[in-house]
């Protein structure tokens, strides 16, 4: 519990008992928790504050402040969040990185990781853009902090891939936090228990009351029989699939500095280091 602490202490977020309960995957035992926090606190090995526990020298006033913008900006991203229903061909949204390790600015956008229908990932890749897109709502360049409250779709995977390797220290964390916010309970569920060495517990984060959107429209539905066929997958070889490809290609050359990039029928991710 204490290298949790000084996890998130180096990152600025003193954590409560309830979520350090919850990244233990502990949620029936939050007063052994607390237990835990005071013995420790007696010690002087941690140190709290208004029921807040880090470090000691945590900065508990500005988890105070972060919290508050933390707020609004998951207000924006759930109001959001109800397109999803309307892009055909995706399974399930969940919400990494900043937003879900509490870890925002003014600056932060939304980043989600997506799982396409399988043999339907550039398809579903076309309508998230497009939707997206319209709505002003999409990331569109690389450039820190240029995108506020736009959401970031870096990251695409399908059920072939929902178990994910060699993640590092601070990727675990974002893992063990990653939100729900629209689709399939039972594949999401799958994906949790897929990642499960990593300190997820399905229990815990499927209770999440943001996941707030589980189902797809009557319009998005229609789509979806219309192109789940030999059409559909004409359309996702011979046309979407090798345009995309192109654009990729060029896209992906221009950035000089490289972290994890996947192109394939059962994962698209593109993580640059993005330029100032």
């Amino acid at each position: 519990m204490n290298k949790t602490l000084e996890f998130y202490s180096k990152l600025g977020r003193p954590l409560t008992a309830v979520e350090i309960a919850r990244l233990k995957m502990d949620k029936n035992h939050l007063s052994k928790t607390m237990e835990e926090l005071e013995k420790s606190a007696i010690k002087k090995e941690i140190a709290g504050y208004d029921g807040f526990w880090g470090t000691q020298g945590s900065d508990f006033a500005e988890r105070l402040q972060k919290d508050t913008l933390f707020d609004e900006k998951w207000q924006k991203l759930l109001k959001r969040a109800k397109w999803f229903r309307f892009v055909p061909f995706i399974s399930f949204v969940l919400i990494s990185d900043s937003m879900a390790l509490g870890m925002v600015n003014k600056k932060s956008d939304f980043d989600a990781l997506v799982c396409a229908r399988e043999g339907r990932i550039f398809t579903a890749r076309y309508f998230l853009n497009l939707v997206f897109s319209i709505l002003r709502a999409r990331r569109m360049d690389d450039i820190k902090g240029s995108s506020p409250d736009k959401f970031c779709f870096s990251h695409i995977i399908t059920p072939a891939t929902l178990k994910k390797e060699g993640l590092d220290e601070y990727g675990i964390e974002i893992w063990k936090n990653l939100v729900p916010v629209y689709g399939d309970e039972s594949l999401i569920r799958k994906f949790f228990e897929a990642n499960r060495d990593y300190g997820i517990c399905p229990d815990i984060n499927l209770l999440d009351l943001r996941f707030k959107y589980r189902r797809s429209n009557l319009i998005t539905q229609l789509i979806e029989r219309l192109l789940s066929g030999r059409a559909g997958d004409f359309i996702e070889q011979k046309i979407i699939k090798p345009i995309a490809l192109k654009r990729l290609a060029k896209y992906i050359a221009g950035k000089p500095r490289k972290d994890r990039v996947i192109v394939s029928d059962e994962e698209l991710e593109f993580h640059f280091l993005l330029t100032q």
